[in-house]
């Protein structure tokens, strides 16, 4: 996360648009969300990664909540 540059944050917005795209909403928020906090990192010299962090999780969750539904 802390590595992040602007074509990380770039390629969460792309997944975030095409998972909208899919019509996988619930999916999608959460994955802009971190698209936003990635790109928040860029602009400012004291990012919080708290909310990136949490984001993650939230996406991770989902991950294995889906995972374990489809199997």
């Amino acid at each position: 996360m802390r590595r992040s540059d602007a074509r990380v944050a770039r390629a969460w917005q792309e997944l975030a648009s095409h998972a909208e795209g899919l019509g996988y909403d619930r999916l999608a928020r959460p994955i802009a969300l971190l698209a936003e906090s990635l790109q928040q990192k860029i602009s400012t010299t004291r990012w919080d990664i708290r909310p990136a962090v949490q984001t993650v999780l939230e996406l991770a969750l989902l991950a294995r909540l889906a995972r374990d539904v489809a199997g």
